[in-house]
């Protein structure tokens, strides 16, 4: 964090003060000094031209998520797509605005959401999992199980899997069905 700062001081009027800033967002993020955030990346966010714009943007909502501050991180993830529609975090963003609706508890809005992502291979478990605990936060424990199990198919080496395991146990135990729970929950 201090060589970030020292950095940015130092050479304030270099094109690596944007790298530097966003690095310091990332590092004061992962110390969990999310306060700091949005003082670090300055005006970043805001520069549409920047090539860092994208990414300190994701950052900044991942600042207010782990803030708890889940509408504005909602808002913020949603910028991206707007701003930035053919960026590579589009998907990493709308998949992070559907968290932010399912902390919100709307969940009959995150399958909408997300809705582009369950077709692309890199997002259908992640998208799968969290459609499937839209489900289980409406109480449609079929539902649930439905998309969990979707989301295990592809998950062998995913590090979501036993998550993923435990809410399909958990969904059938919801429904009465404690021999596929228990499966579920040795797995």
């Amino acid at each position: 964090i201090a060589a970030y700062r020292t950095v940015i001081e130092r050479f304030a009027h270099t094109s690596q003060v944007n790298k530097a800033r966003l690095g310091l967002a990332k590092s004061l993020l992962a110390a969990g000094r999310t306060d700091e955030v949005p003082l670090a990346l300055g005006r970043l966010v805001g520069e549409a031209n920047s090539r860092f714009a994208a990414e300190a943007t994701l950052v900044l909502g991942r600042s207010h998520y782990e803030a708890s501050k889940y509408d504005v991180a909602l808002k913020t993830f949603r910028r991206i797509s707007l701003s930035f529609p053919e960026h590579r975090l589009v998907s990493q963003a709308k998949l992070a605005a559907g968290w932010s609706l399912w902390k919100l508890g709307v969940f009959e809005k995150v399958a909408d959401e997300v809705a582009s992502l369950a077709d692309d291979p890199n997002w259908t478990v992640d998208t799968n999992y969290l459609v499937g605990m839209a489900e289980y936060g409406q109480d449609n424990w079929p539902g649930a199980v439905q998309r969990l199990t979707q989301a295990l198919e592809g998950a062998e080496n995913h590090p979501g899997r036993d998550a993923i395991l435990f809410y399909l146990g958990e969904n059938c135990l919801r429904e009465g069905d404690t021999e596929p729970a228990a499966k579920w929950f040795h797995t």
